[in-house]
């Protein structure tokens, strides 16, 4: 599915905290005309963010550090971010042979929320993360796959 520019803006505004614009996107569109395509855009840039924070040492108790550090972080609301959900997406993004968390709506929230806290994590600027988001549209999500795959070799 095609990544359309409104959803760019969207999920930009959303990781760098604009507020703001984010409102806006609420109050003007439904749910359903932002999803198609903005699932893919999500799942690929979760991918290049987990790779870039993982890949020099995609080590288990890193990521499972990392999903216990981000629950932390969340306060009141960690139960937004299942441990298990977390740490099965971060393996997949990273390579490992794991099937896909079965609750797609638990899968898509948790790749939101680990990539807020990916980019957070590594301290991407504004430039940076447009710059990632934009890797995220053209790979498409068949080329967050294969990001996977390859990285898995």
């Amino acid at each position: 599915m095609p990544v359309t520019l409104t959803q760019m803006t969207f999920l930009r505004a959303y990781l760098t905290g604009d507020q703001a614009t984010v409102a806006s996107f609420s109050g003007q569109l439904s749910l359903p005309a932002l999803t198609p395509g903005l699932a893919e855009l999500v799942h690929a840039a979760f991918v290049i963010a987990a790779q870039g924070k993982f890949a020099p040492d995609p080590a288990r108790a890193r990521i499972v550090r990392f999903v216990a550090q981000t629950r932390a972080l969340l306060d009141a609301d960690h139960d937004i971010l299942d441990p298990l959900a977390a740490e099965c997406e971060l393996g997949r993004a990273l390579g490992t042979n794991v099937s896909p968390w079965q609750d797609v709506e638990v899968r898509a929230r948790t790749q939101l929320v680990l990539l807020d806290a990916l980019i957070q994590s590594m301290a991407l600027d504004t430039p940076a993360i447009a710059e990632l988001l934009e890797e995220a549209r053209m790979t498409g999500t068949s080329g967050a796959e294969n990001l996977a795959d390859e990285h898995q070799r």
